[in-house]
């Protein structure tokens, strides 16, 4: 499964910029276990498969909304 989004939420915009590329290559099922470990930084993934993942941080009532 390809990942369509990856969103994350650092102190530090710049960190988070790098952190969404290198999780967006990644995928979820790569990325957010190394997520995990970095205590100031939280992500919400899409699949392409329309699943969303999120790190155990990250509010789960966090959701994308889709333009129509």
């Amino acid at each position: 499964r390809g990942t369509i989004s990856a969103t994350v939420i650092s102190p530090d915009p710049a960190r988070a910029d790098g952190w969404s590329t290198a999780l967006f290559v990644l995928g979820a099922d790569k990325g957010i276990p190394i997520i995990e470990k970095e205590k100031s930084i939280q992500t919400m993934m899409m699949t392409s498969g329309m699943e969303i993942r999120y790190s155990s941080g990250m509010p789960h009532n966090t959701h994308f909304t889709q333009r129509r």
